[in-house]
């Protein structure tokens, strides 16, 4: 279990740094951020061997950080990515999962906004209205009122929280359409430069054109093709023919050319809205969503999630070859939201104690057992997918409502797939925490209102088989889940490696330091210090608090 990285305390209000003028030399214009969806940080070491591109160009040339990881539960896409923008966790940011319940029982999705409208037929009205936080973009703007903001991804929940509050962009791949989307939130109408890019995708070639492997240089760091636990269409080549009834804007989300086009489109970014080009510093955000898409489907051993990172690594490698040939010179940022575990039966195979396995029939007895105390009349614990348990009790309130669930998280701890539970009356301070390191990181999770009412810890390697009766999942505190890269290249730094922790809510504050930025006093990261060593300017800030 990943517990290394120690609680950080809340942050010292930064000192003042550089005024919102005309950037320091060493300040960056541009800021890129590449967030790769479910990119474990061993996976650095297992593949980068095999990389040739930009992937490698970063591991070559960037400072890395071998201990960054997200110090939080609730691994999940929407809290990582708002969690990266923010420099706060779930429990401040808002964003407590995917999706969630709401009082009346009705389910959230994180990215919903009730205020928006779709700008494509059929498509999301996603915005940023359930993130309490203002982001890394919106103290760039407070700063620079000129500075351009923008944020892309496959996943309208990813792109949403990276962009923040008020970016002046966000944009994503509508499934339905085939086409880029986003929301009233951000545009009247879709930018004409963005519906002209669309335009000349040729989907009829995407969608004849199979992803298959290469005879020549054949995957070297996987199982094999044919791996049972997988899920469907589990072995190359992968055609259009296995998403017939979704169309062609689902099957780019289960290959790398989803992701390919996404970086194509940041590329015309730069060019149609300049950025980068001035004094004023701008920030991308880049969303490569189809990692996740792929991996919980083929699991990160597979030869489909290698050859994935092989694509991704030739397309970075372009995408920074087209940066170098307009001089831009940005900082640029590789990290991910999240992790994911080994398909059960694969960790079993190496030997692990893993499996896949249905609590239904342990709830529906808890349930039962419960029901004859004294504590709990009546109840109905039921499963949220990986995320935790309900309690059904509408008659019970208060004190009698906190007696039931403490009985219901002991006898949860009883049972042989259970490591922990913990409540809501914990998390909010009405009964004592209990003595456990873990906690804290499950404090950091919760959101009240939209967090289950009990937090369940499963043992290590195991997974809920609802929802996922192949491939696999994440959202635990186990390194596997928690432990992503992290490197950040700065022109003219060179390469380095760092081995003290970092926490992913501490790249925000790092950033903003290197913008100039001043930032909330109440954030949960700090900036990294080992960074600010290397760069060695002590113009940009006071000596960061330590952790």
């Amino acid at each position: 279990m990943a517990l290394a990285c120690p609680a950080p305390p809340a942050a010292a209000p930064l000192s003042p740094v550089v005024e919102a003028k005309a950037p320091a030399p060493r300040q960056p214009r541009l800021v890129i951020v590449i967030v790769v969806d479910q990119m474990r940080r061993e996976m650095l070491a297992r593949y980068g061997p095999h990389w040739h591109g930009g992937l490698r160009r970063l591991l070559d040339e960037g400072q890395v950080f071998e201990r960054a990881q997200h110090a939080h539960a609730t691994t999940y896409t929407a809290p990582g990515h708002a969690s990266l923008a923010t420099g706060t966790y779930p429990a401040k940011h808002g964003i407590a999962a995917n999706d969630w319940w709401d009082a009346e029982g009705r389910e959230v999705e994180a990215g919903d906004d009730p205020e928006a409208r779709p700008l494509v037929e059929g498509g999301s009205a996603a915005g940023p209205a359930h993130l309490r936080r203002e982001g890394l973009g919106d103290w760039l703007h407070a700063a620079y009122p000129k500075a351009q903001v923008w944020s892309l991804a496959v996943k309208d929940r990813a792109a949403v929280m990276m962009g923040g509050r008020e970016p002046d962009g966000v944009l994503w791949w509508e499934v339905a359409a085939a086409r880029h989307g986003s929301s009233s939130r951000y545009f009247e109408a879709l930018p004409p430069w963005l519906v002209d890019f669309d335009a000349a995708l040729d989907l009829e070639a995407i969608a004849t054109r199979a992803w298959q492997l290469d005879p020549e240089d054949p995957p070297r760091a996987s199982h094999e093709d044919d791996f049972e636990a997988e899920g469907p269409h589990r072995v190359f080549p992968h055609s259009m023919a296995e998403h017939a009834e979704r169309g062609v804007g689902h099957w780019l989300r289960y290959q790398p050319e989803g992701d390919l086009i996404t970086l194509d489109l940041a590329t015309r970014l730069l060019d149609v809205e300049t950025l980068g080009r001035d004094d004023t510093p701008d920030l991308l955000w880049i969303g490569l969503s189809n990692a996740d898409y792929i991996g919980h489907r083929n699991g990160p051993h597979s030869q489909e999630v290698e050859m994935y990172f092989r694509a991704i690594d030739e397309g970075l490698g372009r995408f920074f070859d087209e940066l170098d040939a307009r001089e831009l010179g940005p900082w640029i940022v590789l990290t991910s939201d999240h992790g994911v575990a080994d398909i059960p039966q694969y960790a079993a195979r190496e030997g692990r104690d893993a499996r896949r396995f249905d609590p239904d029939p342990d709830l529906a007895d808890l349930s039962a057992r419960l029901a004859g105390s004294d504590a709990c009349p009546d109840p109905e614990l039921a499963l949220i997918e990986d995320r935790g348990i309900r309690l059904r009790a509408p008659s019970l309130h208060d004190d009698a409502r906190d007696r039931c669930l403490l009985a219901a998280a002991e006898a949860l701890r009883a049972l042989a797939w259970c490591e922990a539970a913990y409540i809501a009356p914990q998390f909010e301070g009405r009964l004592p925490a209990p003595n456990d390191p873990a906690f804290a990181w499950f404090a950091r999770g919760y959101v009240p209102g939209r967090s289950p009412e009990i937090s369940v810890r499963l043992q290590e390697g195991h997974l809920f088989e609802r929802g996922y009766t192949s491939g696999t999942a994440h959202g635990s505190i186990y390194d596997y889940d928690t432990d992503v890269p992290l490197i950040i290249s700065v022109p003219g730094l060179g390469a380095a490696r760092h081995a003290d922790p970092v926490a992913l809510v501490d790249l925000a504050p790092t950033l903003a330091v290197a913008l100039g930025l001043r930032v909330p006093p109440d954030l949960d990261g700090v900036p990294i210090r080992a960074l600010l060593d290397a760069i060695g300017d002590p113009g940009w800030s006071k000596t960061p608090p330590e952790r």
